[in-house]
């Protein structure tokens, strides 16, 4: 009895509008590929909003390399021990606004980036 009440309630949820799935969670992520070279990651990348898959290829550090996306002082996420030659994906899904991006440079330094979120036309 238990079930067919909380099937029904669940049921009536959905008729109300109670239970509603967010689009940006049910969007196919857009993928941007994003290398990292001797210099580090891009000075500049610009992005629609909404979910977003960052393809983070190592092409030049020797060792690893790492990638991130900070919001403020936050990192909303980040790839690390990508190896040389591979690629590594980082999903998120961004509101529009400015973020920056950060990786390291063949030396190890911290090298920053902007990355320019818009919203869709």
């Amino acid at each position: 009895m238990a079930v067919a009440l909380w099937t029904a309630t669940a049921v009536t949820a959905l008729q109300w509008g109670a239970v509603t799935a967010d689009a940006a969670e049910t969007a196919k992520p857009r993928t941007v590929k994003v290398r990292l070279t001797k210099r580090g990651c891009p000075t500049k990348l610009t992005v629609p909003s909404g979910p977003v898959t960052f393809a983070v290829k190592n092409v030049a550090i020797k060792g690893v390399s790492e990638f991130e996306v900070l919001q403020g002082p936050n990192v909303i996420g980040e790839v690390e021990d990508i190896s040389r030659g591979s690629t590594s994906p980082l999903t998120l899904t961004l509101d529009p606004g400015e973020y920056r991006t950060q990786c390291l440079d063949a030396k190890g330094i911290p090298v920053l980036g902007r990355l320019v979120v818009v919203a869709p036309a």
